[in-house]
């Protein structure tokens, strides 16, 4: 009787070292498959971060130059906008009110009138000198 329980317990003890000997032999398979994944995983991840951080420095580098660029565009932009304010005054044409054309007009007739007498008066002087000259001629 006690052989037979010293027999069951060996048996026991084998079969319960077969099945945590087959445990383990899966465990460390299966660390093994989840160690070389990680490995893979970080692997593929420190590439992606070195791609993702080139990136970051060509994108730096683009919003550099492009800031540059839009600083000169909008310099540009104000010196145009500046450009057209100070020509809107010439392209502009100021409608005369009416008390200005005929305050014109009076002025230009005025010059007219002043410049008929001038003209008329030179004129008949020249007449007169025309006549005495012509009279001492025949003198």
């Amino acid at each position: 009787m006690i052989l037979g329980i010293l027999e069951q317990a060996a048996e026991d003890f084998s079969m319960q070292y077969a099945e945590a000997k087959a445990a383990e032999e899966d465990s460390a398979a299966n660390y093994e498959k989840t160690t070389q994944a990680n490995k893979v995983t970080k692997a593929s991840k420190e590439a992606s971060v070195k791609g993702k951080e080139s990136e970051v420095k060509s994108l730096a580098e683009a919003i550099q130059t492009i800031s540059s660029d839009k600083e000169a565009v909008s310099a540009e932009l104000d010196a145009i906008l500046d450009y057209i304010e100070k020509l809107k005054p010439q392209c502009t044409q100021k409608v005369e009110t009416y008390e200005e054309r005929t305050a014109k007009r009076a002025a230009e007739i005025a010059g007219l009138k002043e410049a008929l007498e001038i003209l008329s008066a030179e004129g008949s002087e020249a007449l007169v000198q025309k006549q005495t000259f012509l009279s001492r001629k025949r003198e």
